[in-house]
């Protein structure tokens, strides 16, 4: 039968495999003393500046609810309305896309409505090339 002492050594290495001596209670003291210190200190620090802000800026009063406080830029402002803006945008595109009207005059370029483009294209197909002769 296997002692005590014999149970504890055998496995990896010489060493028991436990810790065979206490932790540093002073070391454990001075490191919780030292933390306790320094969240005493930023604690401190962090109301110090709370007070100093709270004196030199105030807020005001309290915002209402039922204000609209929305502020505008400063001027020029270029786009004032933008979402009317927008729709006028999108209205125009959608004229020049669905509707006729001239590209070029001079050179006699068209625009025509989308869906008419796009069944043209359906009926002629898309033009092609000639055959080039091979360069050698």
């Amino acid at each position: 039968m296997e002692t005590d002492k014999t149970a504890r050594t055998s496995g990896k290495g010489s060493g028991p495999g436990y810790e065979t001596r206490d932790a540093n209670v002073r070391g454990l003291v001075i490191f919780g003393l030292g933390m306790f210190a320094t969240i005493a200190l930023v604690f401190v620090l962090a109301a110090s500046v709370f007070r100093y802000f709270a004196k030199s800026q105030s807020l005001g009063p309290p915002a209402s609810p039922f204000a609209d406080l929305r502020t505008l830029p400063p001027a020029p402002r270029l786009q004032v309305e933008p979402r009317e803006d927008l729709e006028h945008l999108r209205a125009r595109e959608n004229e020049k896309l669905n509707g006729y009207g001239w590209v070029d005059p001079k050179a006699g370029i068209v625009r025509i409505p989308i869906d008419h483009a796009m069944d043209l294209l359906l009926r002629q197909g898309l033009p092609v090339r000639g055959e080039t002769p091979a360069k050698k």
